[in-house]
């Protein structure tokens, strides 16, 4: 059993899938998180990271309920308050002319992105620090400026696991306008935060920087692209901008509307 941090949390590693468990009062009490992954939930399981009685939560990945009986399956407005995202999307890299899979839109824009980085006016940086990607994200003042918690995170993510971060900056005349950072594990790369000055959307920096993730990642021998976060039909309408421009380049789109909920005792 792994502790994390300073808090009384147990991480669950099984198999290449992971969740977490949060003890209460002690031990006494406990709530465990199995979030789109495919650990089968039993007592044993649970035990083994110091799960007396409690709360599960579960959703699978390939699965699509647990085996046992007694779970409680709870829809969508449920669903969406325990899933960082109950839709999201995702590419194969199986073909190394990958744009032909996106649609009229963006091919057109990639067109013109690679005449212009010909030209010298578009740069993109892939080996961008942390700190010039903060610089240039406040001097951005609009909708998709990256909140405070997402910076702190990114911080931890280089500062812990620097080999599996890439920082990509686009810059156009020698300004950085637009970034992104990507986490790759395995053989997945996901697309985690952005960010585009106003200026940077006449020149389409945001598919500049995906197009150039693509081909490196394709180039570095990952197999996924996970575009992550996908605006689904609760979510704010300022989701529809960022997961339009997603939808023009992601080959498949994924939901998951339930999660599953089960009481925890000691065996008899």
């Amino acid at each position: 059993m792994k502790n994390a941090f300073k808090y009384n949390v147990s991480l669950i590693e099984e198999d290449g899938w992971f969740g977490h468990v949060h003890h209460f009062f002690g031990g006494a009490f406990s709530m465990a998180y199995l979030e789109k992954c495919d650990i089968e939930p039993t007592y044993e399981l649970f035990k083994k990271y110091g799960m007396k009685r409690g709360f599960a939560f579960w959703s699978g990945w390939r699965k699509t309920e647990p085996k046992s009986d007694g779970w409680w399956k709870y829809k969508y407005f449920f669903s969406r308050q325990y899933h960082h995202s109950t839709r999201s999307a995702f590419s194969v890299l199986d073909t190394p002319e990958y744009w032909k899979k996106w649609t009229s839109g963006p091919r057109g824009h990639r067109h013109k992105i690679l005449r212009q980085v010909a030209e010298g006016i578009i740069e993109i940086n892939m080996n961008a620090s942390l700190e010039d990607f903060i610089t240039a994200h406040r001097a951005t003042r609009n909708s998709t400026k990256i909140g405070p918690l997402f910076i702190t995170r990114q911080k931890f993510l280089c500062q812990h696991h620097p080999d599996s971060v890439r920082i990509f900056l686009a810059s156009v005349e020698g300004k950085p306008l637009a970034g992104a950072a990507f986490l790759d594990d395995g053989v997945t790369s996901t697309y985690l935060i952005a960010f585009q000055h106003p200026l940077g959307k006449r020149y389409h920096l945001g598919l500049a920087i995906i197009d150039r993730w693509f081909a490196d990642s394709l180039g570095q021998g990952f197999k996924y692209l996970d575009f992550d976060h996908m605006r689904d039909a609760l979510d704010p309408s300022s989701y529809s901008g960022y997961t339009d421009f997603k939808s023009g380049v992601a080959d498949y789109e994924l939901k998951f509307p339930t999660v599953f909920v089960k009481w925890f005792g000691k065996e008899k």
